[in-house]
């Protein structure tokens, strides 16, 4: 997670000025606003929940003990300049390299049934609990992430080319986020949610579109 420039133009009370809902045209052509979001991609996440769950301590929170020990009390004002990890959200983490062996295998083998080796890239799980959120930001590189769990009620914030997009999660959905869009996820209502960033993006070859050439699986 990389470090802002500016502001968005966004209540965190929920009251947003702009629509955030994907139309129907916008699914059925798997496209918001110039985004990439392909749903039903990966089909091995129940598998890497049920190692992840067995693999808890894996996942580091955050924020860390340490990083609450700095913060000031009272209300603090959203300050784009410090939004630059996840010190000041609130999630659970498991890197490629932290992760235990089962973990890691069952995410690695997961994503070669795709056809894409992610060994030699970075990923990492991200486990979101009731009330777990992470902050608008935008990222200095370009990532793919794909959601692992379903629900009606949580899902991903994003910027299009003119507004603001929410993406509904539905298990094995792919969306690929470029660098400088801002997103975020809001307080997750659901008991756990799951998703697993890859960097640089990976897409399977047989959904890759034409407008990804430089994209390698």
């Amino acid at each position: 997670m990389s470090q802002l420039s500016a502001t968005p133009n966004h209540d965190r009370a929920g009251n947003a000025p702009v629509s955030v809902e994907a139309t129907d045209e916008d699914r059925r052509e798997n496209r918001t606003d110039g985004l990439l979001v392909i749903p039903g991609i990966l089909t091995g996440h129940r598998r890497i929940i049920e190692a992840a769950e067995a693999s808890l301590d894996s996942f580091v929170s955050h924020p860390t003990p340490r990083a609450l020990a700095k913060r000031s009390v009272g209300r603090q004002a959203f300050r784009p300049e410090e939004h630059n990890n996840y010190e000041v959200d609130w999630v659970q983490v498991a890197s490629h390299d932290a992760m235990s062996t089962e973990l890691r295998d069952a995410v690695v083998e997961s994503f070669a049934e795709l056809g894409c080796d992610i060994r030699a890239r970075t990923f990492r799980l991200q486990r979101y609990r009731a009330g777990d959120y992470v902050l608008p930001h935008r990222d200095f590189v370009a990532q793919s992430l794909y959601v692992l769990t379903s629900s009606d009620r949580d899902g991903l914030v994003i910027e299009g080319d003119k507004r603001l997009r929410r993406i509904p999660d539905r298990s094995g959905t792919l969306v690929v986020i470029q660098p400088g869009v801002w997103h975020w996820v809001d307080p997750v209502l659901d008991p756990v949610r799951y998703t697993v960033a890859v960097s640089p993006p990976v897409i399977p070859e047989a959904v890759r579109p034409a407008t990804c050439p430089a994209t390698r699986s």
